[in-house]
């Protein structure tokens, strides 16, 4: 059983000394501290590259991640399914941790949704359009303004549970957002 990799460059070092003929095998195992049946296998092989492994086929393949984050990505409500309901909508026979990991490793990972107010489009214009009419001010003019910020408690609200969905560095896209509503 191979209990260490060695670097190809330890390798390479072997493979020229020993093409170089002018130091025996045991003078070339303490020069570059690698054991003698391993010099003799890189010098019968003659290459310092290692072998391929053969390991585990993955479960899922490349086409099948690429088909799952293309269905997260069509909407809001899809961005928010369980695994169990990505396994099912797309008849994937895998553990649901397999699918997880995949999703992981891709670099999409199943995160709180983000609160943010509702801006209707009226009101958006007015917020750029203030933005950029100020954007030049200096922190003078910036002194001799009061901001008042009015705000609503609702007593004995219902608590909501936690909104997750699948993202990327994508916290504030639109389908990665839940918008609140005024009741």
């Amino acid at each position: 059983m191979k209990r260490h990799e060695w670097s190809p460059t330890s390798r390479g070092k072997a493979l020229g000394l020993c093409a170089a003929g002018t130091h025996p095998l045991r003078e070339i195992t303490q020069i570059i501290n690698i054991p003698k049946s391993t010099v003799e296998d890189i010098e019968t092989r003659g290459t310092g590259i290692s072998k391929p492994r053969s390991g585990r086929p993955r479960k899922l393949s490349p086409r099948d991640i690429r088909q799952i984050i293309r269905h997260i990505r069509i909407n809001k409500h899809t961005r928010r399914l369980s695994l169990s309901t990505l396994k099912n909508d797309l008849h994937l026979s895998v553990h649901e941790h397999t699918i997880h990991s995949a999703l992981q490793k891709a670099g999409y990972f199943h995160r709180v949704a983000r609160h943010c107010p509702y801006f209707n489009k009226l009101d958006r214009s007015r917020r750029l359009k203030f933005a950029k009419e100020h954007k030049d001010w200096t922190k003078e003019q910036w002194a001799h303004v009061l901001f008042s910020d009015e705000m609503a408690v609702k007593l004995f609200m219902e608590r909501r549970p936690k909104d997750y969905v699948w993202r990327t560095e994508e916290e504030y896209h639109p389908d990665c957002i839940n918008l609140w509503t005024p009741s």
